[in-house]
């Protein structure tokens, strides 16, 4: 091997490369992939949601995917001709969407059969569960990703919330 860097390899932060200068501190590397952090939400005692601190790329097109409702060039066409009005967005299913992707693991207890109800993995399966949680814990839910978002609350607003955020580091693969 000629000790010089090829394409794709991995060079590890200062380490001199073939060229003899050192590469960035490790602290000014660009941090290429999203991280694992999550969130638990404890409901009760024994109840509790784990949500992501941080979407991947791949989830935040999902997410914004979810928003738009997908009507064909046909059905745009003649709506266009007849000069109707046609809702482009679909809020519900990017609410669902959100929260499929958010959900990193639970533990939710369906008092009906007085089981725990499986987290599946697939977006379009998790969204099938999601869609049965009542509407308090979905707002709820809800309610606390916006938070992680940052989007809308300001932290005195979010002091007040019942629900109570414990910081993990734990991931399930």
């Amino acid at each position: 091997m000629s000790g010089k860097a090829l394409e794709g390899d991995v060079v590890a932060p200062n380490k001199p490369t073939s060229n003899g200068h050192s590469d960035k501190a490790a602290s000014e590397i660009m941090d290429c992939f999203a991280g694992d952090e999550t969130v638990t939400i404890y409901l009760d005692r024994l109840q509790w949601v784990r949500l992501k601190k941080e979407l991947d790329y791949g989830e935040e097109q999902q997410l914004s995917t979810a928003l738009f409702v997908g009507y064909s060039q046909d059905e745009l066409r003649a709506a266009a001709a007849q000069n109707k009005q046609i809702q482009l967005t679909n809020s519900g299913q990017f609410m669902l969407t959100r929260l499929a992707v958010y959900i990193d693991d639970w533990n939710l207890l369906d008092k009906r059969t007085g089981t725990t109800v499986r987290l599946p993995r697939k977006t379009d399966e998790r969204i099938a569960i999601i869609k049965r949680l009542s509407k308090d814990a979905a707002s709820m839910l809800e309610a606390k990703i916006i938070e992680l978002r940052g989007e809308g609350q300001t932290q005195e607003a979010s002091d007040e919330s019942p629900l109570s955020l414990q910081p993990t580091g734990e991931t399930t693969e």
